[in-house]
């Protein structure tokens, strides 16, 4: 199976997804459909700009291949040769526990302090351990994450922000 062939396909199913959802936000009401609709009209039209990117492009340019993304094995034999590797690729487990670590410490933080104290904590802390930024670039990125979060959310929307299991013990 060539590369072009596997990428119009799982482009092709995220489109079908992607439609699926459109059609389904369309029975909504006009509350519910406010955020759900934008994104189904934007991952619809970003799919179609990438089929026709990849359709568009040279077979040579093309620079992932799906198959060696899912199997984790970095350049694999054409489909003619059909060998095994001689060793099976590195198992991740230590990332793959700290990853279900952090997404358990951001929901737990949500659950009890609230999505928007939750955000900040949350990315300052990620963003420091992770080594992206250091503490204080860390500590500004996350600070306007949790302005933007709550301006979306709590401004523009005017939705309920939910305020955590604490909240009864930090406000009065």
């Amino acid at each position: 199976m060539s590369r072009r062939l596997q990428e119009n396909i799982v482009a092709t199913v995220v489109l079908a997804v992607f439609i699926a959802y459109l059609i389904t936000t369309l029975s909504f009401g006009n509350n519910a459909r406010l955020v759900p609709l934008p994104i189904a009209i934007l991952g619809i039209v970003l799919v179609l700009i990438q089929l026709v990117k990849q359709n568009l492009t040279e077979k040579e340019k093309l620079e992932v291949n799906i198959l060696s993304s899912l199997t984790g094995i970095k350049n694999p034999s054409p489909p003619e040769e059909d060998k095994q590797p001689s060793t099976p690729p590195p198992h991740k487990s230590r990332r793959e526990i700290q990853a279900i670590l952090f997404v358990i410490i951001f929901v737990g933080l949500i659950l009890l302090l609230g999505p928007v104290v939750a955000v900040f904590l949350f990315s300052s802390g990620f963003l420091s351990f992770t080594g992206h930024y250091p503490p204080i670039k860390a500590i500004w990125f996350s600070a306007l994450f949790s302005v933007a979060l709550y301006l979306l959310f709590a401004v523009a929307l005017q939705l309920q922000l939910y305020h955590g299991i604490l909240a009864p013990l930090i406000t009065p």
